[in-house]
């Protein structure tokens, strides 16, 4: 039966973390492609298979930027960067706490 093999087990386990890795199929296959010269990833053998897993866990790691840093904008060849969020200041003094006017509640 399907659920006596712990093989099969940490096979479908592997091929869910692809699946749910959060890049589109088409990343997937390209990653798959360069590492192992074939874009169908389900074919791999299970070493293979556990690679390809780590490669995209380590690649979506670094997608990951933190709040407060500057992000580059792709459309613009990602050469031009947005300005920080954290470290915008408010225009005038008018939204600083402490700024003169009383609060009315």
């Amino acid at each position: 039966m399907r659920w006596d093999s712990p093989a099969e087990d940490a096979r479908r386990r592997m091929e869910w973390s692809v699946r749910h890795s959060g890049f589109p199929e088409a990343y997937i296959r390209h990653v798959s492609s360069g590492k192992f010269s074939t874009g169908d990833w389900e074919s791999l053998t299970d070493s293979q298979l556990r690679q390809l897993v780590m490669t995209l866990k380590n690649r979506a790691r670094t997608r990951i930027i933190p709040q407060g840093i500057a992000s580059r904008d792709e459309r613009a060849g990602g050469t031009e960067h947005e300005a920080p969020c954290a470290a915008v200041a408010p225009a005038g003094n008018d939204a600083l706490p402490g700024s003169g006017e009383e609060d009315p509640f």
